[in-house]
């Protein structure tokens, strides 16, 4: 509310780009602490004051955060078409060919991005 709406649109990209990152990359990274977390008496990400090892309600915690994010996430780069192509989540609304080009522009952008880094790390 009140924002100008460049300022709108900017706040808006930046909250779709770290909800895409954290729902891929970030869960990604995170997925593989899932063989830490199994044990709360190894790995307790909490514990009580003055215990030594976490406690059943860390144990909980620890796997109910686990098993959603130990899963597999969906990629951001993908082949158009391919089951992680995203654009099909534009149909039907106002703005699609906006949308889907823009999507098409950020594939093209970040398939360059991964090309630089492959090149660098090889």
């Amino acid at each position: 509310r009140g924002l100008p709406p460049p300022q709108l649109a900017e706040l808006c990209t930046c909250l779709i780009a770290t909800v895409c990152d954290r729902v891929t990359a970030g869960h990604e990274q995170a997925g593989h602490l899932a063989v830490y977390a199994k044990d709360v008496r190894f790995c307790a990400w909490r514990w009580p004051v003055g215990e030594a090892r976490g406690n059943k309600q860390s144990a909980i915690t620890q796997a109910i955060l686990t098993s959603f994010t130990f899963m597999p996430m969906p990629k951001l780069l993908a082949a158009p078409g391919s089951e992680d192509d995203w654009s099909h989540l534009f149909g039907g609304v106002a703005g699609e060919e906006g949308l889907r080009a823009s999507y098409a522009d950020f594939q093209r952008e970040l398939r360059a991005l991964a090309d630089d880094f492959d090149a660098y790390n090889a």
